[in-house]
């Protein structure tokens, strides 16, 4: 595949590794850990490339790991112990890609539909604006 200059084609290598990563483990007893493995892995580079002030590529790794988590919400099961950790960090990663609406939404469905979950009390300042608020 030719890369281009904007980085556009290092981000459709990506998306294809993701999509062959998941077809690949599909169906396997530890899928979920596996995507969330390679999430974090994404998350981790992102903030590394962000603090050294590449913000162009760390916004590429964020919207890996967004993607990941999206693959994980449209594929698994609901009752999945997987899906409100994924809506959780697709509305973190959304955050981070300065996407408050998206980020809102993910953390509003959190809230919602899994409200004994850590992740839920971690996302009701973040429901309403995708932007922490005290109220």
């Amino acid at each position: 595949m030719k890369k281009t200059k904007g980085g556009a084609g290092r981000n459709d290598e990506i998306h294809a590794g993701i999509d062959k990563f998941v077809a690949d483990f599909n169906g396997q007893p530890y899928e979920g850990l596996s995507l969330r493995s390679m999430a974090k892995q994404y998350y981790e580079k992102a903030m590394r490339l962000r603090q050294a002030g590449d913000v162009g590529r760390a916004d590429e790794n964020f919207r890996g790991a967004k993607r990941i988590y999206g693959r994980i919400i449209e594929s698994f099961d609901e009752n999945s112990p997987d899906m409100p950790v994924a809506y959780y960090y697709s509305g973190r990663m959304c955050q981070l890609l300065r996407d408050y609406a998206c980020a809102a939404a993910n953390f509003e469905v959190v809230v919602e539909g899994w409200a004994d979950c850590r992740l839920a009390f971690e996302a009701i300042p973040f429901k309403k604006t995708g932007v922490y608020c005290s109220k």
